[in-house]
């Protein structure tokens, strides 16, 4: 992990698998949860979304860190943090919604943490 972390791994594989591709995944996974049912799988798509931002967090290092060692042709390394700065921006907006959602809905987190235990 620190490996990762550290931007060890090449940006190309960085930014499409694990970015791009974990993206991709996260999404079309809580897609599908919902189209099933939001209250059926309510407590399903909050761990998730909170695994979502965990995930969001380590990537968003990791493919910083990957493009500032990426030795190629610079634009790669532009676009690459342009992507990260944006992806930052949205999961800080997905915190921020997610504990709104929380303060609001006190009986959604008594029902989260009686399904946890």
């Amino acid at each position: 992990m620190k490996y990762f972390l550290q931007g060890n791994v090449k940006l190309l594989i960085t930014f499409w698998v694990f970015l791009i591709g974990g993206h991709l995944l996260f999404e079309t996974l809580i897609y599908n949860l919902t189209n099933d049912g939001i209250e059926k799988n309510l407590i399903l798509i909050f761990l998730v979304l909170l695994s979502s931002i965990i995930y969001d967090l380590i990537i968003i290092i990791a493919t910083w860190n990957s493009a500032t060692k990426y030795l190629g042709k610079k634009i790669w390394k532009v676009l690459a943090k342009i992507l990260v700065i944006l992806k930052a921006l949205f999961l800080i907006i997905s915190i921020l919604w997610l504990i709104r959602i929380l303060i609001k809905n006190p009986d959604f987190v008594n029902l989260i943490l009686s399904k946890l235990s």
